[in-house]
């Protein structure tokens, strides 16, 4: 089925130009109106404020063991990517939005929650045991415990984050998420 709805303030924001559309294995937004997205730039390492931007994302706090991957720059956002030793993964997405954009959120087997990061409504997606068994535990990863998304949209910015993690506790995650910086004026 298709719907629209709003369940905070920055999000009726967001929502008066997007349309929501819950299908029975993901969230699908579609955003009608905004600007275009930033210019393609180049993708670099760099300090600024006492953290370590990768690809123009930075973490104030990450658990240990998590190492960095990989990162991806473009024109519409970037992306970067953090694995520990027994393949748990870390994935951070900032993707811009204009009236062209179409954004798929896995929601399928998920419970959510909704909760606040940086003084944004946003939804905490907990992965359930059948699925976390099915797509670990019978693929021979039984160290994986947890899989959690946090995703919200900043109208004012016209972001659209979502931050990805297996084995980090709710408590962690959105630790995670509050301590997460964008430079976009690298965009």
């Amino acid at each position: 089925f298709t719907t629209a709805f709003a369940v905070s303030e920055d999000f009726r924001i967001a929502t008066v130009n997007a349309m929501i559309k819950v299908y029975e294995n993901r969230t699908e937004i579609q955003f009608q109106g905004g600007t275009a997205a930033g210019q393609q730039r180049s993708a670099q390492s760099e300090e600024n404020g006492g953290l370590e931007y990768q690809y123009n994302i930075a973490l104030e706090w990450m658990p240990d063991g998590y190492e960095f991957e990989s990162g991806k720059s473009n024109g519409s956002g970037d992306r970067i990517s953090f694995a520990n030793s027994i393949g748990a993964l870390l994935e951070v997405d900032i993707h811009r939005y204009n009236e062209h954009t179409v954004y798929n959120l896995n929601t399928e087997d998920c419970s959510d929650k909704n909760v606040t990061i940086q003084g944004h409504s946003a939804t905490l997606y907990t992965l359930n045991e059948t699925m976390l068994q099915s797509r670990y535990t019978d693929n021979d990863m039984p160290q994986i415990w947890s899989e959690r998304t946090v995703f919200w949209i900043d109208e004012a910015r016209q972001i659209i984050v979502n931050i990805g993690a297996n084995n980090m506790t709710e408590e962690e995650i959105l630790r995670l998420a509050e301590g997460m910086s964008w430079n976009e004026h690298s965009f």
